[in-house]
């Protein structure tokens, strides 16, 4: 199996500038970069200077305590475009589900993708000079799967059953069981992001919290940090690629504030914004500047913990939760503008079924708790729905639907830590930002009876069956077929209520170009350019 097509993303969209009228929600989450010029004319030039630099505020809500990839991800617009610019990725997936070559040059598997094989590129070197080879990269996944390094990956890198160093280039690992689509793991998970071996053994458990002590091969390198506020990044000049990379300097602002953020860039100041949810900001960004956006599978959802001793084990119930629901109306009052998630896919994906969410029947919601009540014995169900504030509206928008159902009494519980009520398990109803940018995540994290991420506790043999046929299948059709049925398994057990499309959308002023997104919704600081 030679560079399999491994996911089926919606593809990146670009829009020019047009009108609409969607209302503004509290709820967008805004990132500003403000290029600055930079002085660059020689003596006698009258040219304009080229702005070679950039200021990012970001949307993490709170800086990270070390830059170890062991604790990073590639994923979205928070720190996602971090831990590329400091370690690059090995492969990017395209929109289509190509396998992009970054660091990796080629990743191939055998006829029943278990053993995979990674080529590198020749030379790579990290930026204090030493090689970036295969020993660097299975020294990086053997510490990934170390219980006391702790890391979101440690699954990923478990299942990497055998891990040998064929030549300097090239890595060859055993898988502990058949994944056709095991690439997007080097594209979207900590596997994807190599740190220096030498530093890492140099600092310990020091590595990655200070400019010094955070070695990695991407195109950018750390010239300072000032905790809680920015990280300045300037170009690495040792970098594969680095030929390509016109930006010289990057200041990473940690703004947690979205009003301070949007008014960063309202104010004439920036010259990219990024975007992740409906609202007026992104209605007026829309009215007056090119758009690049990325789509999720799935989008925002309600999970229902169907475990034992929680009513909403009762498929019925859940049946009754979503046809309660006339999801259009009810985001205009949770998330003005949001597009629902009536069916899993996005149109344009290949994996697009016609499988939709049973929403916008009362009479069919009421009969359902009627007889839910009347097997249960019961004259009424209480359902406790876990929110942190920033959900609340939203959680208020769908109480509004439910409450119109006799015998229905969802109790909206506000709390500090949505997180960890959602590892112990203990709510009915909870917010899941359900899909993630690939279906592979589907598989890894959300649905599959043995993990220990199944969020909603979820076990159905169909269903199981599907996802497996799916991480074996070697071919379009195949996955197509599987991810139907994972789709028709999904609406016939109801463990989620798909809300809305989560989006990544990237604004450009104009003398800005090169914006693109990465495998799941990140922006490439290396791509970008900034004219004079």
């Amino acid at each position: 199996m030679s560079n399999p097509t491994p996911q089926g993303r919606s593809q990146m969209i670009r829009r020019a500038p047009h009108k609409t009228g969607r209302p503004w929600s509290p709820a967008a989450l805004l990132v500003a970069i403000t290029v600055l010029a930079a002085a660059a004319c020689s003596p006698g030039n009258t040219a304009a200077a080229k702005k070679d630099s950039i200021e990012y505020l970001s949307v993490v809500q709170a800086d990270v305590p070390a830059l170890d990839p062991a604790q990073g991800s590639t994923s979205g617009q928070t720190s996602g475009p971090l831990w590329i610019a400091l370690y690059d990725t090995l492969v990017n997936i395209t929109p289509d589900g190509q396998i992009e070559p970054r660091l990796a040059n080629e990743v191939t598997s055998n006829d029943d993708a278990t053993v995979w094989t990674v080529k590198l590129r020749p030379g790579l070197t990290f930026a204090d000079d030493t090689p970036l080879d295969g020993e660097a990269v299975a020294a990086h996944w053997r510490r990934l799967a170390e219980p006391e390094v702790a890391s979101p990956a440690q699954g990923d890198a478990a299942a990497l059953k055998d891990i040998k160093v064929a030549d300097d280039q090239t890595v060859v690992v055993t898988l502990d069981e058949a994944d056709a689509h095991w690439p997007t793991r080097l594209a979207s998970s900590a596997l994807a992001l190599v740190p220096s071996p030498a530093a890492v053994k140099q600092h310990g458990k020091q590595y990655g919290t200070s400019p010094e002590t955070t070695v990695g091969a991407g195109p950018f390198r750390v010239k300072s940090w000032q905790r809680d506020d920015r990280v300045v990044l300037v170009r690495n000049e040792d970098y594969w690629n680095s030929s390509q990379v016109a930006l010289n300097e990057i200041v990473y602002r940690i703004m947690p504030d979205p009003s301070l953020r949007s008014k960063t860039f309202t104010s004439g100041t920036g010259d990219v914004n990024a975007v992740q949810t409906a609202g007026d900001d992104l209605v007026k960004l829309r009215e007056e500047h090119d758009e690049t956006a990325w789509e999720s599978v799935g989008g925002l959802s309600i999970a229902f913990n169907v475990r034992d001793g929680h009513p909403t084990s009762s498929r019925t119930l859940r049946e009754a939760l979503v046809a309660a629901v006339d999801i259009e109306p009810t985001l205009q009052r949770a998330v003005p503008g949001a597009e629902p998630v009536r069916s899993l896919f996005v149109d344009s994906s290949p994996f697009s079924a016609p499988v939709e969410m049973p929403f916008g029947d009362k009479a069919r919601a009421q009969e359902l708790v009627d007889r839910y009540l009347a097997e249960s014995g019961k004259s009424s169900v209480r359902l406790t729905w876990v929110v942190n504030q920033q959900f609340s509206t939203f959680a208020q928008a769908f109480k509004q639907e439910w409450d119109k159902i006799k015998g229905l009494d969802v109790r909206i519980e506000v709390v500090q830590s949505v997180l960890d009520r959602n590892r112990s398990r203990d709510f009915d109803l909870t917010m899941s930002g359900f899909g993630g940018g690939t279906p592979r995540v589907l598989v890894d994290l959300l649905l599959s009876t043995e993990k220990a991420t199944n969020l909603t506790g979820i076990s159905d043999s169909e269903l199981d069956d599907a996802l497996g046929r799916y991480l074996t299948a070697d071919g379009r059709e195949t996955e197509r077929a599987s991810l139907e049925q994972v789709q028709k398994r999904l609406v016939a057990e109801l463990p989620y209520l798909w809300a809305h499309r989560l989006i990544a959308s990237y604004f450009a002023r104009d003398g800005i170009s090169g914006l693109k997104i990465l495998t799941d919704g990140s922006l490439d600081f290396a791509s970008l350019k900034a004219g004079a």
